[in-house]
């Protein structure tokens, strides 16, 4: 206090000295005061540093310094309000006088706030995100001393909060992380309240969840598919996936019906795909046996079996074989070739195969066999041996399987008997009239067996000649051709002939066909050919001919006869053509008539003999008219009078026409005696040709016209060209926008037809008669052509009924619409909508009514409003309100003196001169008194020793009107609040959560809370309960990463906290260690006596040398044995004590910043799970100890010595990095970047470190 008087006279004599020197300078000047004063601690004394200080009026402020003093200066006299503020205190004020040239006392004594400490948030938020299973938020301490600190919670999707209690430094901040099982969370919202219970108070955070939907898996198990003697497919479709989607699919089959995964034979899974329907092949199963199968899924939720079942009975197949034929049979070897097709395998599969053979039908493997290699399906043979001459032989293919012996169906036979040799003859050659001579020709096919001994010919005036006719042999053996030359054959004579062998036995066999030939001459042969290149200009045509046998002896002339008559010889016309030998001739003949038929033969002379073609051809030189057709009439302009005629020429004629045109007139057939139109031009195709100066309202004639050789061809038909004149064709299609008001309606129409010729006027008439014409009301409307158009009518009468027409007037008259649109102009009524009564306020007995004007009536309402009462269909004779304002749209009004729990019907209205318009509908109301929604939450703080515990309810909703009181209910009794004997009421409102500590309470006995609130003489209770009892409590522990750690040396520091120590007494508490995990009070234990507020620590020396040392704390109280959390001391990790920092001594590979990221957080070295990415300040101490630490890749030249960081640059947006070559700082690209990285997490240190 010493300092604070010397500093005060320090700021007297200060201010004192001014004083003096303003007075000297002026002694007329106005005197001011000053206000110093010093801001102490009321508990302490001791003076408080950097309070606010704030003066008024004036708005001077000032901070107070290390001594706690602060000074205002020059201040006119007065009162001033001087007032103090700083964190962590309650802020205080008071009147100060200031007089002049004095210092008034400003001290002030500032009262702390009580300590506690408090949450940096009120809520805590998970989410639906699947991913997000952990969240962390920031616990505080404001105060001016270190707070000890606990979280509570009863809730079991909350799977741990790390850390759960410690000591809190004043001044400082502490990250505490949720970790949630999303696994126990109920579908939809999940919430439950943390409590942050310090010295003097707690702090609550809601914490919020949002549960995945659930649904189950749904499958069928579908039919059971390529069933074998040992194997099968099960088939299986996903229906729904569930909610969370199936991981695992397959199925379980077993012997008995509905199978599961305990009593399946096996269980067969099947990879899970996008595909609906899955499968899996199952063996080794048991011939004859029946199996029953079931589909399976497996999500988060569990197994899901199908609803149905499969079963079938594993059977096998038989398998078939075919025989085919018998080939290579070889008498002489006495050898064959069976040949069989296998064409089912079986199931089980054939494990030989061959033939059975005999001279007896339907042979076995008791016969003769004959084994044929191989396997499987398709064709197989064997060849035989040794079989026996002249027999008949049976053959029958064979399988044999471990069923048993499979035959085919069908046999096959052939024998082994002696083969007649085959001989066939051929057409006689070399046949010479001049010599009468012949050559025989024949071919022995097959020599036989045995081969036969004699060949030749045999021949004779009579068919099938044989051995008594005439015979040539011929001289050799084997197969293959002969011939042989017979002489002095007769001319004109038919003579037969057959080839012929002989076997040893004598028996002669003769060609199965025989051949005849006959020595005479050969005439020529002739063929008269078409008659072309008839020419009418020169009355000439070309003959042609063909000679396709010269003769024997060769003709000596040839040409062509001609006449008039048929069958032409050397007597009428005769045209010789120079040449011999055969081949096609031809010559032109000229002189020949007009229109006459000549008939055409070719000729030929051997000597003096004339031989004729067999067939004549005839021909006729005519000329041919041309042809021509009219088509329709096309592009008729009435308005120009002209049109288009159109026609075409067939066919030009020959000679070829001239002349082509039209003719026309206004009676049928014309000529070129009528109206003539000559077109120019020659050849084949259409030709049109305009016509103008046509008259109206007639019907031409066209005929087409060529003319050929002076002669006039017109066209068969004639087509007609009509120039009638029409009427426009229009319709009425409407009355629009009826303004009774104004008397003004739009009348629509639409031109379909413009007429011919087109219209010049067009418009609307209308009257109160049907069937208005231009005599009535008319309204002639702009514009021509087709389509749509419009106008205004006015002058229109109230309460009048109106017929309204279309019209367009030509010069061909005046058309009006075939049909008439009636209209009246009788008001039409507004419509109008109510809707539901909104912002009902119980406490004021008020209410707005909502309405909607949906037409405005014609003419338009001038009144609306709102109808009520107690009856349905309320009326403007009953309760009613009128609403301001016009045109359509929303309107609403409030409306007050309603009675409670009364129900009142509304309506809304309008009225205009047609009347009165109600909604059609009603819509009701009733003023009701709300009860507040409130819950109970679960009971904390339950303390055993003191009996008291912590009840908590929450208010969602005030209710209507508001609550005007609260609290709970408790007693013993689960049947009902109001059973209770015990009630604590709470004071406040609004919504939020509230809570009340309840003592006396007895131990070990089961207690019931309801939450009540009271709004309007209503007493309600929360729908739920909450139960509790006070129990003994086990202690809570938490183990802290060991410091101080020699692993050569097996040392370290251990330490450990008893976080409730508060609440659970403790007869022993020590640490537990092994080198496997999770040790036990049986493992290696080290006591420890002495702890400071549940704080104990302990070195240990004979720890596991060069090898994992599992550890966690451990106390014992009369309810058992509680353990603490594990950690690990690995040589695989490297502890960074003052860095607060554990890291791992080799690297997590080198990638991308995503790969390398999740590499590290996958690690579970020391059975850790909090492994990460350093960040940047972390790194750059790794950095710095690299030599220490080991392992990291420092070589420039090496991939991999630059290093990832999880912070991210605030220029560039990028995760930062160290080059550990040199140190140097920079960033990566995500994806493209391949960096190292190095795993670390944060060490959980006990307080005092």
């Amino acid at each position: 206090m010493m300092k604070i008087s010397l500093f005060k006279a320090a700021l007297l004599l200060s201010v004192f000295g001014f004083t003096v020197c303003s007075c000297n300078d002026d002694l007329g000047q106005e005197l001011t005061g000053s206000i110093i004063g010093t801001v102490a601690d009321a508990t302490t004394g001791e003076p408080v540093p950097t309070v606010s200080v704030s003066l008024e009026p004036g708005g001077k402020s000032a901070v107070t310094g290390s001594d706690g003093n602060y000074l205002f200066s020059e201040l006119e006299a007065g009162n001033y309000t001087v007032s103090i503020s700083k964190k962590g205190y309650n802020p205080d004020s008071r009147v100060i006088s200031v007089e002049s040239d004095k210092s008034a006392n400003g001290d002030f004594l500032i009262e702390r706030i009580p300590s506690v400490v408090t949450v940096d948030r009120d809520t805590l938020d998970f989410g639906d995100g699947s991913d997000v299973n952990s969240l962390s938020f920031n616990i505080v301490n404001s105060s001016y001393e270190d707070l000890e600190w606990k979280i509570e919670y009863d809730c079991d999707w909350i799977k741990e909060i790390r850390d759960s209690s410690g000591v809190l430094a004043y001044g400082r901040t502490q990250s505490i992380v949720v970790f949630i099982d999303r696994e126990l969370l109920s579908e939809g919202k999940n919430e439950t309240v943390v409590v942050v219970r310090s010295s003097n108070g707690s702090s609550d955070l809601t914490v919020l969840a949002t549960g995945a939907k659930r649904e189950e898996v749904v499958l069928n198990t579908l039919s059971v598919g390529d069933i074998t003697s040992n194997s099968a497919t099960f088939y299986g479709r996903i229906i729904n996936s569930g909610m969370p989607k199936y991981t695992a699919r397959g199925f379980v089959y077993s012997t008995s019906s509905k199978p599961t995964e305990a009593t399946a034979i096996e269980v067969l899974t099947s990879p899970v795909t996008v595909d609906s329907v899955f499968s899996s092949r199952v063996s080794d199963l048991e011939l004859g046996q029946r199996y029953y199968v079931r589909a399976f899924a497996k999500s988060d939720l569990g197994t899901f079996y199908s609803t149905n079942e499969e079963s079938f009975t594993v059977q096998g197949t038989d398998p078939k074989v075919t025989v085919l034929d018998v080939s290579n049979v070889n008498v002489r070897e006495l050898t064959a070739t069976f040949n069989a097709t296998v064409e089912a395998v079986g199931d089980p599969e054939y494990t030989s195969r061959g033939f059975v053979y005999d001279t007896t039908s339907s042979p076995t493997i008791y016969n003769k066999v004959l084994v044929a290699t191989g396997t499987g399906a398709g064709t197989y043979s064997a060849d035989v041996k040794n079989l026996e001459f002249d027999k008949v032989y049976y053959v029958r293919a064979y399988v044999e399987s471990e069923v048993g012996i499979f035959y085919s169906d069908k046999e096959v036979v052939f024998n082994t008997e002696g083969e007649d040799p085959v001989v066939s003859v051929q057409e006689v050659s070399g046949i010479s009239v001049a010599q009468h001579t012949a050559v025989f020709n024949g071919t022995v096919e097959n020599a036989g067996y045995p081969e036969y001994a004699e060949k030749g010919f045999v021949y004779g005036t009579l068919p099938n000649p044989d051995m008594s006719d005439k015979c040539i042999k011929v001289s050799g053996t084997g197969i293959g051709s002969f011939s042989a030359s017979a002489d002095e054959l007769n001319d004109d004579v038919i003579y037969y002939v057959r080839s012929y062998v002989k076997t040893v036995n004598g028996k002669v066999i003769y060609s199965s066909e025989e051949v005849s030939f006959m020595l005479s001459a050969v005439l020529p042969v002739l063929t008269a050919g078409t008659v072309t290149d008839i020419s009418v200009a020169t009355m000439s045509a070309v003959l042609n001919g063909t000679v396709s046998e010269i003769g024997d002896p060769p003709y000596t002339e040839k040409g062509f006869v001609y006449g008039l008559m048929p069958n032409p010889t050397v007597s009428d016309n005769v045209q010789p053509v120079a040449g011999t030998g055969k081949g096609d001739f031809s010559t032109r003949v000229s002189g020949v008539e007009s229109s006459k038929e000549y008939y055409v033969r070719a000729y030929a002379k051997v000597g003096t003999l004339v031989i004729y073609s067999n067939n004549q051809v005839s021909f006729i030189i005519e000329t041919v008219a041309p042809e021509v057709s009219v088509q329709p009439v096309g592009s008729i302009n009435l308005t120009s009078r002209t049109a288009v005629l159109n026609g075409a020429v067939l066919n030009v004629g020959n000679p070829p026409y001239t002349e082509k045109g039209f003719v026309y007139s206004l009676t049928n057939n014309p000529t070129l005696e009528d109206a003539k139109i000559a077109v120019p031009g020659s050849g084949l195709g259409p030709y049109s040709a305009v016509v103008e100066d046509l008259q109206l309202d007639v019907t031409y004639y066209v005929r087409a016209y060529a003319i050929s050789n002076g002669e006039v061809v017109y066209s068969p038909e004639s087509v007609q060209l009509s120039t009638k004149s029409s009427l426009p064709e229009l319709t009425v299609q409407n009355v629009t926008n009826i303004n009774i008001s104004e008397g003004t309606a739009i009348f629509n129409g639409t031109i379909t037809n413009v007429g011919s010729p087109e219209y010049y006027e067009r418009g609307f008439v209308f009257g109160q008669i049907s069937n208005p014409t231009l005599n009535d009301n008319v309204i002639i409307s702009e514009g021509d052509g087709l389509g749509a158009y419009r106008s205004e009518a006015k002058g229109l009468e109230m309460n009048a009924q109106y017929y309204v027409r279309a019209y367009a007037v030509s010069n061909a008259g005046t058309a009006y619409s075939s049909n008439e649109v009636i209209f009246t102009t009788e008001p039409g009524l507004p419509s109008v909508s109510v809707q539901t009564v909104s912002n009902i306020n119980i406490a004021n007995r008020t209410a707005i009514f909502n309405g909607t004007v949906d037409n405005v009536g014609n003419p338009a309402y001038s009144e609306k409003g709102f109808v009520y009462g107690v009856k349905e269909n309320p009326t403007i004779y009953d309760n009613k309100v009128t609403v301001e304002g016009s045109g359509s749209g929303l309107f609403s009004i409030q409306v007050s003196g309603f009675v409670l729990d009364q129900k009142y019907y509304v309506r809304s209205y309008a009225i205009n001169e047609g009347g009165v318009a109600y909604s059609s509908t009603n819509t009701s109301f009733i003023i009701s008194i709300i009860p507040a929604e409130i819950s109970v939450l679960p009971v904390i703080g339950m303390d055993y020793t003191d009996r008291t515990a912590v009840l908590r309810g929450s208010v969602q909703s005030v209710g209507n009107p508001p609550y005007i009181e609260k609290g709970f209910v408790y007693g013993t009794s689960s049947e009902s609040p109001e059973l209770c004997e015990n009630r604590v009421q709470i004071s406040g409102t609004g919504i939020g959560n509230f809570n009340a500590k309840v003592q006396s309470l007895f131990q070990n006995t089961p207690y019931y809370v309801w939450v009540y609130a009271i709004n309007d003489g209503q007493i309600v209770y929360s729908d739920n309960c909450e139960s509790f009892k006070l129990l003994p409590v086990l202690p809570k522990l938490k183990t802290f990463d060991a410091i101080n750690v020699d692993m050569s040396n097996g040392k370290a520091t251990l330490s450990g906290m008893i976080t409730n120590i508060n609440e659970a007494d403790c007869t022993e508490k020590g640490f537990v260690y092994n080198s496997v995990g999770n040790p036990t009070i049986n493992d290696v234990k080290i006591v420890v006596k002495e702890d400071v507020n549940g704080l104990f620590n302990t070195d240990v020396f004979d720890l596991p040398v060069s090898k994992n040392c599992y550890i966690r704390t451990y106390a014992i109280n009369d309810d058992g044995v509680a353990y603490g959390n594990q950690v690990t001391i690995s040589p695989d990790i490297i502890i960074l004590q003052n860095a607060g920092i554990a890291v791992q001594s080799q690297d997590a590979g080198i990638g991308t910043y995503d790969s390398i990221e999740v590499s590290c957080e996958a690690s579970d070295l020391g059975n850790y799970n909090d492994w990460r990415l350093p960040e940047i300040s972390e790194l750059r101490i790794l950095y710095i100890r690299k030599d220490e630490i080991g392992g990291f890749i420092t070589d420039p030249e090496s991939s991999g010595h630059v290093y990832w960081s999880s912070s991210i640059s605030d220029s560039y947006s990028k995760h930062l990095s160290i080059d550990f070559s040199d140190g140097t700082e920079g960033y990566g690209l995500e994806a493209y970047s391949k960096f190292s990285g190095r795993a670390v997490r944060t060490l959980s240190l006990p307080p005092e470190l």
